[in-house]
């Protein structure tokens, strides 16, 4: 993410991320590329939010434009809010337009409803391209609050009621 973000605010350097596509591409061992770039993470997402959210949806176009193959990218949960829409529709939804699937980062601690409802947006919008990630490291913390869901059998019931609700299919990742 460094690369792709060092020019910024001025621009952002897609060269890198898009050398790096062409190149995984070139080897003909892949069926798609997943990217887990997070602009939210970095500090211009607190002054710059808009102009960063633009230019990450231009770097999947460019990433997009490259072929046909299966193309998927980690987004945080909170992508549906009413302060990210760029021309009137939400950036999650802006990112479901582009990519495949979405890997829907529902770091949601042990709350099992706050994790439902952290994809319950992208699920209507794409139904049959969301996936759910759920974070398992107990050291995943953020701003004191804890990411991980806690232990296996809260994980097994997360995911248990995210399949019950959105459909058996619903891929579940770790």
């Amino acid at each position: 993410m460094a690369e792709w973000l060092d020019p910024f605010p001025a621009r952002l350097d897609s060269k890198p991320i898009l050398d790096w596509v062409d190149a995984a591409l070139k080897t003909a061992l892949f069926d798609g590329i997943h990217l887990d770039i997070e602009p939210h993470a970095a500090p211009a997402w607190k002054t710059h939010r808009l102009q960063l959210a633009a230019g990450y949806l231009d770097l999947l176009r460019q990433v997009r434009a490259k072929g046909k193959f299966t193309f998927s990218a980690a987004v945080p949960h909170n992508w549906d809010r009413e302060d990210l829409r760029i021309d009137g529709k939400m950036l999650i939804e802006h990112a479901q337009d582009i990519l495949v699937f979405v890997s829907v980062m529902a770091y949601r601690g042990r709350n099992v409803e706050k994790v439902l409802e952290s994809i319950e947006h992208e699920c209507r919008y794409k139904p049959g391209k969301v996936e759910l990630i759920q974070e398992t490291d107990p050291k995943a913390v953020e701003e004191g609050v804890p990411l991980h869901v806690g232990t296996q059998s809260r994980l097994d019931e997360i995911f248990a009621a995210a399949r019950t609700k959105f459909g058996a299919a619903l891929p579940l990742s770790v």
